[in-house]
């Protein structure tokens, strides 16, 4: 009697691109800024590759003169994908700003790094914006 071993092929992921990488491995994919009304509160979306180990993200906001105007980190992503409202610090922001995100691993420092530029105008402002102070 001949005995026949049956192997049962499961993919978990329809895509190989889907799985998850190892530590070094893992990217921004896209970082997103979008100014709210009032230009004090940024709407930050942000989407790393899968990862195996949840890493952590830093995220600083520059403004033209290369000043910090807001930061946070992420501690333990728990999704590749990300959304968070930003605050700025300064009362009146104007001009071009940069948001820089790190992502960074404990044991290996930082393993990738995106930046992105926006624009900040006074005159985006209407007069009856409700976040408005005057």
């Amino acid at each position: 009697v001949t005995r026949r071993e049956a192997t049962l092929d499961l993919p978990f992921f329809d895509d190989s691109s889907q799985a998850p990488l190892s530590t070094e491995s893992v990217r921004v994919e896209k970082l997103e800024v979008q100014p709210y009304p009032d230009l004090r509160r940024l709407n930050v979306q942000l989407r790393l590759t899968p990862f195996q180990v949840s890493p952590s993200i830093d995220l600083v906001i520059k403004n033209a003169n290369l000043e910090e105007v807001s930061s946070t980190s992420i501690i333990g992503a728990g999704s590749p994908r990300l959304a968070l409202v930003m605050h700025l610090r300064h009362q009146h922001p104007n001009g071009k700003h940069t948001l820089v995100a790190s992502v960074n691993y404990e044991d290996l420092g930082q393993v990738d790094e995106m930046e992105v530029e926006f624009s900040l105008e006074e005159t985006q402002l209407s007069s009856d914006d409700p976040g408005e102070d005057e």
